[in-house]
């Protein structure tokens, strides 16, 4: 494979493919034209190339979709996580041509000199695009909120403690006064501490049968609710970065009914694993929030098909397995993800729960929007963020074989389908598959 690391413009034709477009929620057969780093034309059927000059690509029938953004991924860098480096060329790999940093990294992202400099060191290390999400507390520890006018006029694209939940309440509605003020959007993670205190998976059966402390749905719900009441008496954007309980998805619903501005996120993992998957004991399964029942899960999927549920994430949380391969209750929680988001969204289109353009829709457009990033679309004038892809390739996921400085996958020896070719960010190959690491 091969990893170019510029941004500078390449003008081409990528015809013979078939374009998705989720935003219009359309597929097509035809071919698209780039200039200058931007979709410059797209046309149905054969490209008339007559007196065109330029590269041309054949894409061999395959098939093109906007590159994924991806929004909540960690990568501070130390020595049990991933470099900008390496996260950035394995997204590559993975048709992600965009990240959200989470704050929690080194430095803490909650000022505005620690958000100009991990910016600017994303830029420098990072094969794709890479963005910033700063603390709402420093040193996310939830007792002092942070400048969000100054932090926002760095170039912060939004504000978490990541998966730090709030505890103080009042120091929170004093955090989304500030930020509703600014214009900024307070990403939350929905938990009440005092009930999951010690837990190591979801409470249930699997828990029970195998004597792990387990962590009630109650303990998001609660927590959810509370948020959502912040927002509504405040008057903050909000998103909530992720849900693993069906019983939080009428609290999004109803809210959303009654005009708060409110989103819904939810990890790619969590939509296609249930409890009973993380045992005998897998620590590489071992999230926050965790894992839940199969009736969680399908209720996930189908929270996404109505809308409910906004944006798919990685959650990538990258681990070395000396931390990982431990007894389960002293293992780290996280999980490698941005190289298997795409493959873990197409299995959902694959199997029929969901449709090609509703798969994709919560990794391209919808975050694009909500963030206010650019991409997300395939359509004139937008950033020629591209990924080409064999739709029904079969892949079998292998850790060793993994692009990523760690290798915690949960879905480590899991088959899916689709096979990402080629990546481009503003028109620019930035991942070709079957050619030679030394060209990188």
């Amino acid at each position: 494979m091969q990893f170019t690391r510029m941004f500078d413009c390449q003008d081409f034709v990528l015809k013979n493919i078939h374009i998705v477009n989720p935003s219009a929620e359309e597929t097509f057969f035809g071919a698209v034209r780039v200039v200058d780093g931007v979709i410059d034309d797209i046309q149905r059927g054969a490209f008339d190339l007559s007196g065109y000059a330029g590269e041309v690509i054949d894409g061999d029938g395959k098939t093109l979709i906007p590159g994924l953004i991806d929004i909540s991924v960690g990568f501070g860098g130390g020595k049990h996580t991933e470099t900008a480096r390496q996260i950035g060329l394995a997204a590559a790999s993975a048709g992600v041509t965009h990240i959200v940093a989470d704050p929690d990294g080194s430095p803490t992202a909650d000022s505005p000199s620690a958000v100009d400099y991990l910016r600017r060191r994303a830029a420098g290390d990072c094969v794709v695009r890479a963005d910033i999400c700063a603390a709402i507390t420093k040193n996310t520890e939830g007792e002092t909120p942070v400048e969000f006018g100054l932090i926002s006029d760095a170039g912060a694209v939004m504000f978490s403690d990541g998966d730090k939940p709030f505890q103080n309440t009042e120091i929170l509605a004093r955090a989304a006064r500030y930020a509703a003020g600014e214009g900024a959007l307070l990403a939350l993670h929905p938990e009440d501490q005092y009930l999951s205190e010690g837990a190591l998976v979801a409470a249930g059966r699997i828990a029970t049968l195998y004597g792990l402390a387990g962590s009630p749905y109650m303990t998001e719900v609660i927590a959810l609710e509370r948020d959502c009441r912040i927002a509504e008496l405040t008057g903050v954007a909000l998103h909530i970065r992720q849900i693993s309980s069906r019983f939080s998805l009428p609290i999004i619903e109803r809210f959303k009914q009654e005009g708060l501005n409110v989103s819904a996120g939810v990890s790619a993992h969590h939509l296609l694993l249930n409890d009973a998957d993380v045992v005998p004991y897998k620590t590489f399964l071992k999230t926050a929030p965790p894992i839940r029942s199969e009736d969680d899960r399908v209720t996930l999927v189908e929270g996404l098909r109505t809308g409910a549920i906004n944006i798919v994430t990685s959650a990538h949380r990258p681990r070395s397995e000396d931390v990982k391969r431990l007894p389960f209750a002293e293992a780290d929680f996280g999980c490698a993800g941005v190289e298997t988001l795409l493959p873990a969204l197409l299995s959902l289109y694959h199997n029929g729960s969901l449709g090609l353009c509703e798969a994709l829709k919560p990794v391209t457009v919808n975050p694009a929007r909500r963030l206010g990033l650019p991409g997300g679309e395939i359509k004139k004038g937008a950033p020629a963020d591209l990924v080409l892809l064999d739709l029904n390739a079969p892949r079998r996921i292998l850790r060793e074989e993994l692009k990523g400085g760690c290798s915690n996958t949960p879905f480590e020896n899991r088959f899916f389908e689709g096979a990402v070719l080629k990546t481009f960010i503003a028109g620019k190959e930035v991942y070709a598959e079957a050619q030679t690491e030394s060209a990188a």
